[in-house]
């Protein structure tokens, strides 16, 4: 039983990595435009602080 738990976790856990891909994939891409107008700086803390949550949520759904 405790195998079965494992995995409905580990495939939770890889739906909800991968959503999360989908989701700022296009917002990252958005801002990568954005920044080629000449708001570079705005765009570069707005992209800082979207990968560090990211990277967070990552860390934390794996459990690490």
């Amino acid at each position: 039983m405790k195998r079965t738990g494992s995995i409905i976790k580990t495939i939770l856990f890889f739906t909800c990595f991968w959503l999360s891909v989908f989701i700022v994939l296009p917002l990252g891409i958005v801002l990568f435009v954005v920044s080629l107008v000449s708001l570079k700086r705005l765009t570069d803390w707005l992209l800082m602080h979207f990968a560090s949550w990211w990277a967070k949520a990552v860390i934390w759904g794996t459990g690490a």
